[in-house]
C-alpha cells in the first residue's frame, strides 16, 4: 500500500500569497497534485495550516468537479505549522494508520508530469528504506520511503528534522536517475510561478 502525503501548510513568504492556492492547469496546486498521486498511491493525505478551511474547501469543490473519489483522500491541519515543515510531516505520519509506503511530496511542485509518478513506483524495492530521483547528480522530490523511516520520524525529538534522519546509517537508499528536471525544481517566488506559464 503507497500513500501520498503532500505537505500543503506553509506560510509561502517569499511567494507573497499561498502556494497551495496557486493555479496550475486551472486547478490549484494542491487539486493539481492529489490528481497526479492518486494515478499511483491508494490514497491521499493532506497536510494543511496558514489558510486551512479556505484550501480546503476550494480543493474539495474542485475535486468535486474533477470526479476524484474524495473518500480516497484526507485532510489534517498542523496547528503548529508555524513552527516548520517538519511538524506537518510528523503529523502526517502519525495520522496514517496503515502504508508500506509514503509518497511526500511538496506543494509546490505542481509542473511534474503525471507519467513520472508511474515509473517511480515501478522504483519501488523492499529491499531498501529511501528512494529518491536524481537528476543529474541533482537528488530530488518527490520521495518513496517505508515504515521504518517513518517511525523515526513520528517520535524524533523537537529540533530534528527528516535530513538528520534519513543520514541515519542503518537506512538503505536507492537513487533513481530519471530525465525529468521539474524533479529538481520548485515553485518559491513569483519568478519561479512565472516561468511555468
Amino acid at each position: 500500500m503507497i500513500t501520498g502525503l503532500l505537505i500543503a501548510a506553509g506560510l509561502s513568504k517569499r511567494m507573497g500569497s499561498n502556494k497551495a492556492l496557486l493555479s496550475y492547469n486551472n486547478l490549484t496546486f494542491t487539486s493539481c497534485i492529489i490528481i497526479k498521486l492518486l494515478t499511483v498511491c491508494d490514497n491521499v493525505t493532506v497536510v494543511l495550516g496558514h489558510e486551512s478551511k479556505i484550501v480546503n474547501e476550494k480543493v474539495l469543490s474542485e475535486l468535486k468537479v474533477e470526479n476524484i473519489p474524495l473518500e480516497k483522500i484526507k485532510f489534517i491541519v498542523n496547528e503548529d505549522y508555524m513552527n516548520g515543515m517538519f511538524t506537518s510531516l510528523q503529523m502526517g505520519i502519525k495520522s496514517i494508520s496503515k502504508a508500506d509506503w509514503i509518497m511526500y511530496h511538496f506543494v509546490d511542485q505542481p509542473q511534474i508530469p503525471v507519467s513520472f509518478y508511474s515509473h517511480f513506483e515501478e522504483e519501488i524495492d523492499p529491499n531498501y528504506d529511501w528512494i529518491q530521483p536524481i537528476y543529474g547528480e541533482r537528488k530530488g522530490h518527490p520521495v518513496i520511503f517505508n515504515s521504518n523511516i517513518c517511525k523515526e520520524i513520528e517520535f524524533a525529538l523537537a529540533g530534528k528534522n527528516l535530513k538528520q534522519i534519513i543520514q541515519l546509517g542503518h537506512f538503505k537508499k536507492k537513487y533513481f536517475p530519471c530525465n525529468t528536471s521539474s524533479t529538481i525544481e520548485d515553485i518559491d517566488v513569483a519568478e519561479d510561478y512565472q516561468k511555468l506559464f
